[in-house]
């Protein structure tokens, strides 16, 4: 079991029909629960899963995110990283009296470099 808070900031600007363009710079904080996986799999390599959920209406709407990765300890203190993300996130503002809704899923590779004490 994990726990944990997520920051989040989105600037954005917004222009609707009539209606004066407006920017808006919401940062919030999730609260964050979730589960992770991590399991040796040989002398060098170790395999990881971390998956987590939050916002609940304190700060975004939905905050959701999963994470798979590969570590190689290629030498007693340094190693590589391979691994690929999702996150999926909510945010609803209230603005001139509408109610605009911001939803955004980003994935991707990611890759890394570490250094082990």
């Amino acid at each position: 079991m994990t726990g944990g808070f997520r920051y989040l900031g989105l600037p954005y600007n917004i222009t609707f029909e009539n209606f004066p363009t407006f920017l808006r710079r919401p940062s919030v904080t999730d609260p964050l629960v979730g589960l992770m996986w991590n399991r040796q799999v040989a002398k060098k390599w170790t395999l990881n899963l971390n998956l987590q959920g939050g916002g609940f209406g304190v700060g975004s709407d939905e905050d959701v995110s999963a994470v798979g990765k590969a570590d190689w300890q290629f030498a007693k203190h340094f190693g590589l990283m391979f691994g690929y993300g999702v996150i999926h996130f909510q945010i609803s503002d209230t603005k001139l009296g509408k109610t605009f809704k911001v939803s955004q899923t980003l994935n991707g590779p990611q890759f890394g470099f570490g250094i082990y004490f």
